[in-house]
């Protein structure tokens, strides 16, 4: 009978830890991912087949760091944090024409989006009848967003750009 660290997981973890071990070989082993890592490759080998409930944000964000794999980040949010999992969206991965494409096409209606939300909130007052188009701001406001996110792990992953969000 094989031991957990013997098994290979298949999950997003193992994908993304696999993925990037065809430019870093210290990555083809557990026991090299783990160092980098600074955890026990025992550990690591509960992460990648699923053996853990909770892996910690500490690991997620090295993990997501020594793989250049940002979208693991994102992977988190929305289907292991409990906050993210109601308010973050789930990015994909799109290639940098399509992802520019969409952010454009958003951007052409950003003037009546404006200009619909200043004539609905200019008197402080958001009446029953103004309250389905500002639904539909906030959602155009959450398309935009989505499409940003994408933007930033492109950029992340492919060009080294990094920025911090407050």
């Amino acid at each position: 009978m094989r031991g957990v660290s013997e098994v290979v997981g298949n999950n997003i973890w193992c994908k993304a830890r696999l993925a990037a071990a065809e430019t870093n070989d210290r990555l083809r082993s557990r026991e090299g991912a783990a160092e980098l890592i600074g955890i026990s490759p025992n550990m690591l080998a509960k992460y990648e087949n699923d053996l853990c409930k909770c892996i910690p944000v500490e690991s997620v964000v090295m993990m997501a760091d020594v793989y250049n794999e940002p979208s693991l980040l994102n992977y988190y949010c929305t289907h292991e944090c409990m906050i993210g999992k109601t308010r973050i969206p789930e990015y994909e991965k799109k290639p940098i024409e399509q992802i520019a494409l969409q952010m454009l096409y958003m951007m052409r209606g950003m003037d009546k989006t404006r200009d619909d939300l200043l004539e609905i909130t200019a008197d402080g007052v958001i009446d029953d009848d103004e309250r389905p188009k500002l639904a539909e701001i906030l959602k155009s406001l959450d398309e935009i967003t989505k499409v940003a996110g994408e933007l930033r792990i492109y950029a992340e992953k492919n060009l080294g750009i990094t920025g911090v969000i407050r």
